[in-house]
């Protein structure tokens, strides 16, 4: 799996995956595509100026489109401001399934550094 920045090309594929409503069933509901190409993927995009260095919300292709993962700060109740919390969206597979999706941490740290 090779993981790479979004870019403005990559709105089509974000918005099937946030579309899908048993991919967001447990999260805001499905999203229209104008909705993504006007606030999800913009906020995305600035998130890489706007985060530390490594981090954000980043494509994940295997070759194709598989989904996303993302890398931030952690702002989750309950966690310590010091965390990283780790988020994934992963499409639907042929069969209705989703792929399999394992993260392993870098033991260098976060970044891969």
């Amino acid at each position: 799996m090779i993981l790479r920045r979004f870019t403005a090309a990559d709105v089509d594929v974000l918005a099937v995956l946030h579309g899908d409503a048993a991919v967001m069933r447990y999260i805001d509901g499905p999203a229209p595509r104008s909705v993504v190409a006007t606030e999800t993927l913009p906020a995305i995009l600035r998130e890489y100026d706007e985060l530390p260095e490594g981090f954000g919300q980043f494509v994940a292709g295997a070759p194709e489109f598989v989904g996303w993962f993302s890398l931030k700060p952690a702002t989750s109740v309950g966690l310590d401001p010091s965390d990283v919390e780790l988020g994934y969206r992963a499409r639907r597979m042929a069969s209705g399934e989703r792929d399999q999706v394992e993260a392993v941490p870098d033991d260098r740290g976060h970044t891969g550094r």
